[in-house]
């Protein structure tokens, strides 16, 4: 069967071969193997490279997923503890709720001991509030809303000591603690749990509240604790983190407002008058535009993401390497650690090594064409010196000799030729 099969190919093979001299039936198949094999070289030594980028940007996506998970754990522990210290403080009566001076003392311990704290708040059934914080410039205010303020929250700027110096503000509408959203949500769940990101009136800044309710000795709710971090530290940290040579990181909500990011740009965008958080969509990084885009064509939402997803696609004209790791908790936090890069960014020095084997390989054909050429006219001069006897002998000259030093067939054959041409000389 297999022979039936190679049967045409044999016979133009050896039609080929007879229309085809020496010299050339000797030197293109030897080169079209020698091509065919650094053509194979070649090859290989770029499907190398692109399964080396590959694996190396995975690790890296990796081990920078890995970092921003522990430093984001390490971020938000800091408040769970603050108001898990005040809860216990207020069920074993340690601290008093009616007792403003104990408040400010606590809340200046705290802000001090805690550099990660950015604000600490106490609200009662009854309506009080209190709450201090720290700004930008780590200068402490306090705020407090009770009957005595007229139901109006008076802020005031503290000292290095946490006493009052002066007050700097005071609300114009009333202020009732019980109808706000952080003091409802605790309630509601009636367990820890975080509250939406906010922004700071008038400042370029978000923050993140932990609340918990507060319960008596009998088990009954008198009031709300909450500790506030801010992104500030945290955007740094992703700022310095080197995500290849043009990467990104960033944290998203599944409405796609931006959380965090590794760029240098403000999330926020100031319409009317009033500072909001930018969309990944609306970012200034075309990195993270073609991210989220892309993200929103695979699933629709981003909330419909609940497991890690890798990807690679192209945007204008080039490879991207896309991660999308679900951060969640079991306190309503609903978040997505976004890292793309570039192939680009690690395709250079492996796109310069093909090169060099590439042209390495090229090197090689030109030389084995060249040593190739050269041994098949060692190779056929002497096949052609007998092949010029033999026609001159049927010529009737027979006056032949051929000296062959190329191989010991040839010089058999070339030997043999002379004997026959002496023979026939003596003959005729």
């Amino acid at each position: 069967m297999m022979t039936s099969l190679l049967s045409p190919f044999k016979q133009l093979i050896e039609r080929t071969s007879r229309q085809v001299s020496l010299r050339a039936l000797l030197t293109i198949p030897f080169i079209i193997q020698v091509v065919g094999v650094v053509g194979l070289t070649g090859y290989l030594a770029w499907r190398n490279g692109q399964e080396t980028v590959s694996r190396l940007v995975t690790q890296l996506q990796d081990e920078i997923i890995d970092q921003t998970e522990q430093e984001l754990n390490g971020f938000l522990k800091t408040p769970k503890i603050v108001t898990q210290l005040n809860k216990v403080a207020v069920t074993s009566n340690e601290l008093n709720l009616e007792s403003l001076t104990d408040i400010q003392r606590r809340l200046y311990k705290q802000i001090q001991i805690f550099d990660e704290i950015s604000y600490i708040q106490f609200a009662t059934e009854k309506g009080d509030f209190i709450g201090m914080g720290k700004q930008k410039n780590q200068s402490l205010f306090l705020s407090i809303k009770n009957n005595e303020t007229q139901d109006k929250i008076l802020t005031y700027k503290l000292n290095d000591q946490g006493n009052i110096t002066q007050q700097v503000d005071r609300t114009v509408e009333t202020y009732d603690p019980r109808k706000r959203s952080w003091y409802q949500t605790a309630l509601e769940f009636n367990q820890p749990r975080w509250i939406d990101i906010y922004t700071w009136l008038n400042q370029t800044v978000i923050s993140l509240t932990f609340v918990e309710p507060l319960q008596n000795k009998q088990g009954e709710t008198i009031g709300v604790t909450g500790a506030d971090v801010s992104f500030t530290e945290f955007n740094q940290f992703l700022q310095n983190q080197k995500v290849g040579k043009t990467g990104k990181i960033f944290i998203i909500e599944p409405s796609g407002l931006m959380i965090a990011s590794s760029t240098n740009e403000s999330i926020f965008n100031t319409v009317n008058n009033q500072v909001i958080r930018k969309s990944a969509f609306d970012s200034e990084s075309i990195l993270i535009q073609s991210a989220a885009q892309f993200l929103n064509q695979q699933f629709g939402e981003f909330s419909n993401i609940q497991a890690v997803h890798r990807f690679k696609f192209k945007y204008e004209g080039s490879r991207k390497f896309l991660q999308v790791v679900p951060f969640q908790d079991d306190y309503g936090l609903d978040w997505l650690i976004v890292i793309i890069v570039p192939e680009a960014d690690f395709m250079g020095e492996i796109n310069q090594n093909t090169r060099h084997t590439i042209l390495l390989c090229l090197v090689a054909v030109g030389l084995t064409i060249i040593l190739g050429i050269l041994t098949s006219r060692w190779i056929t001069k002497p096949v052609t010196k007998l092949t010029n006897a033999a026609l001159a002998l049927s010529q009737e000259n027979w006056n032949q000799k051929v000296e062959v030093n190329q191989t010991r067939e040839l010089g058999m054959l070339a030997n043999t030729f002379n004997h026959m041409s002496q023979q026939l000389q003596h003959s005729y």
